[in-house]
């Protein structure tokens, strides 16, 4: 009888090793996947996304200078207008002459800064941020759904692993026959 216990002793330590083992790497996988998602959130913007956007910026801010010539071109024809600069009080009439008589150096300005804050890592667009983010996601869930059915097929073997604090609800929630078998 003692051997019979013994044995059964031992069987339920190894099953008790084994799923807490099984769990503790879920664990570690759900940790590095979460990893991985905050990285993917944190990557830059593309690095050509952020050139045609100040490219764009140039270009209005460029028109707007044009105007701002004209008129005040028109203003001195008829008498009316005195010195150009001394009309210029807005910081926005500012960047926008700035914008009509420097754009190619500034855009160049821009162009090296940029290459030397991306580096090697051109960033994502808004689209391939968004296909990374709902990969890792489902990946998180999916690892998570495996960690309840391994948590939950322990129980059954008389085992106890408790859930993690942070458990997805819709993982602990999920009914029997959505979970991944173990």
């Amino acid at each position: 009888m003692i051997t019979t216990l013994s044995k059964r002793f031992r069987r339920i330590a190894d099953g008790l090793t084994t799923g807490q083992t099984a769990v503790a790497d879920l664990r570690a996988e759900i940790v590095a996947t979460e990893d991985r998602l905050e990285r993917a959130k944190n990557r830059p913007q593309s690095k050509a996304v952020a050139l045609d956007k100040a490219r764009r910026d140039l270009a209005e801010a460029a028109e707007i200078g044009q105007t701002i010539l004209r008129v005040h071109a028109r203003a001195a024809r008829s008498g009316v207008g005195g010195d150009l600069l001394d009309r210029v009080t807005d910081a926005r009439d500012a960047r926008a002459l700035l914008a009509l008589v420097a754009a190619p150096q500034l855009l160049a300005a821009f162009e090296t800064e940029a290459s030397a804050l991306w580096g090697d890592d051109l960033g994502l667009t808004e689209d391939e941020r968004e296909q990374e983010l709902t990969i890792l996601h489902r990946e998180l869930f999916d690892l998570e759904l495996a960690e309840e059915a391994l948590i939950r097929s322990a129980a059954v073997a008389g085992l106890v692993i408790d859930r993690r604090p942070d458990a997805h609800p819709a993982a602990v929630l999920a009914p029997d026959h959505a979970l991944p078998p173990v």
